[in-house]
């Protein structure tokens, strides 16, 4: 209590230099929080996607098919186009060639479905149960948590057994209590829940397929969501193609594109990670500039900082010197500095963090809360709790080397050996 007391007063009677420092401390850290939210929110929006591909945004790509002789105009599904996609498939470059959509059902086909459905928050009731459909080709591509059910490979679609179309449904957390094998029918189908997925499976958002857009977190949580297997054929303006363990996804399009001559069918690709640095290329430019300016201010601020409390403790020679000369001892005059630095990264926190979030919630808008749960809380807070506590160090370390230069005798002359 005597060293809290004896910081307090410091800080009061050197309130100036106290503002400074706590001044000096915010900049920095403020830098050092937008330098790590803008550098890592990058990089978790780029995970979001990694984390579910099975050979990651380096190994997969989107793939468009038109006429070869007329690049603007698409192929529709047709003997050739369906030639094609069943040689890719096969081909040992390629683990996974298909597309995926998001399809509505009537609520009639399935109505337990739709009920659970609509408790979704992100649910928009357009009178029918939403399926992110895929072709039989395409979940190899995604890391698929199975905990109930077959797997997505051992499905029959086998020829005789299609009186109708045959989509088999894998259902999310939210639909557990459906038995495995419960079979729903409309007029142009039957749908079978083939399996549940685990609860903590997550699914891309199947619109990157048009291009990146600015967000935290492509994946999202899947609870309500519903996938969909088909054996129909994919829509052939957004596919997605995932390169065979020990190819590359460049060797995976090389071998594609050959294919694709041989049925008079032109490519147009790009991989995600190309897709993805070209759409966020404002962001990741931004995060760079940051942290280049971070490495240069902050050490500019520490030195400053350094002036600052330095200066301090040699304008306050004389008080530290009437202290010993009263019966404090050296221990509480030490302490005191050191919990006046404490208190000095306190305050600075304290306008720190309601300034991110301020200026964050402009800049982000209603992701608002996405990026302090993801981004601050795991990247930026704790960069600028370590950083503080060495600024706390540093500037302790400093004072103290200062004010152990001198003797009692120096210290109650004002640092003059009278």
């Amino acid at each position: 209590m005597v060293s809290l007391r004896l910081a307090i007063d410091e800080i009061c009677v050197q309130y100036k230099k106290t503002v400074i420092s706590v001044l000096l401390i915010f900049i920095g850290s403020l830098l050092a929080v937008f330098a790590v939210i803008s550098y890592s929110g990058v990089n978790y929006a780029y995970d979001s996607c990694d984390r579910l591909l099975v050979r990651g945004i380096k190994g997969t790509a989107f793939v468009e098919l038109y006429d070869s002789g007329y690049e603007d105009i698409y192929m529709f599904f047709n003997d050739d186009t369906k030639g094609f996609i069943g040689e890719v498939c096969s081909l040992p470059e390629v683990s996974a060639f298909g597309g995926c959509f998001e399809f509505g059902y009537d609520i009639d086909a399935a109505p337990e479905l739709y009920e659970i459905q609509k408790h979704d928050p992100d649910f928009t009731d357009g009178g029918y149960w939403k399926v992110s459909t895929m072709n039989k080709n395409l979940p190899a591509a995604f890391k698929l948590d199975i905990a109930e059910g077959k797997r997505p490979e051992e499905l029959d679609f086998a020829k005789e057994k299609q009186e109708k179309e045959i989509v088999y449904l894998y259902l999310g957390n939210a639909y557990k209590d459906i038995p495995i094998g419960t079979e729903f029918q409309d007029k142009y189908g039957r749908f079978i829940v083939a399996g549940i997925l685990d609860g903590k499976q997550e699914m891309l958002d199947y619109n990157l397929v048009n291009g990146f857009y600015e967000a935290v977190s492509y994946a999202k949580n899947f609870d309500y969501g519903i996938i969909g297997i088909t054996d129909e054929p994919p829509n052939t303006s957004g596919l997605w193609l995932s390169a065979a363990e020990g190819f590359s996804i460049e060797q995976a399009l090389s071998a594609a594109e050959k294919v694709a001559e041989k049925y008079g069918i032109g490519l147009k690709y790009t991989t995600l990670q190309d897709s993805y640095e070209l759409n966020m290329s404002d962001s990741m430019l931004l995060g760079k500039y940051l942290l280049r300016l971070a490495w240069i201010l902050i050490p500019s601020i520490a030195l400053m900082l350094i002036c600052v409390q330095a200066t301090s403790v040699l304008g306050g020679l004389r008080q530290y010197g009437v202290l010993y000369s009263l019966g404090f001892s050296k221990k509480n005059i030490v302490m005191s500095i050191v919990i006046k630095n404490v208190i000095l990264c306190i305050l600075s926190l304290a306008l720190v963090l309601p300034s991110a979030l301020v200026v964050g919630s402009l800049y982000f808008d209603d992701s608002i809360k996405m990026v302090f749960e993801t981004v601050m809380v795991r990247n930026a807070v704790p960069v600028a709790l370590f950083m503080n506590i060495l600024i706390v160090c540093m500037i302790s370390a400093v004072s103290l080397g200062v004010l152990s230069r001198y003797s009692i005798t120096e210290l109650i002359s004002g640092g003059k050996n009278d």
